[in-house]
């Protein structure tokens, strides 16, 4: 039983780490522009404050690593269904 749970452990690491990949660029970009620019993501020139951008990095951070989970389970899905 445990071996079986590290199997899954392992084929979904790569998924994890794309999805923090991801996201640490896609956060780079937002605090570039609201910071230096000047500019949020939408082209509203207003600062928010900095509970918000902390808020919106860790949202950023979540969506993505959900999303390339569910993107690697989609695709070992398939795969089952194949083989």
């Amino acid at each position: 039983m445990n071996n079986g749970l590290n199997e899954r452990r392992k084929a979904r690491l790569p998924y994890i780490i794309a999805g923090l990949v991801l996201g640490t660029i896609v956060n780079a970009l937002y605090l570039y522009r609201m910071n230096v620019q000047g500019v949020s993501l939408f082209g509203v020139t207003a600062h928010d404050p900095v509970w918000t951008q902390l808020v919106n990095v860790m949202l950023i951070y979540f969506v993505f690593v959900l999303q390339m989970n569910l993107i690697g389970r989609g695709i070992r899905l398939m795969g089952r269904r194949k083989g």
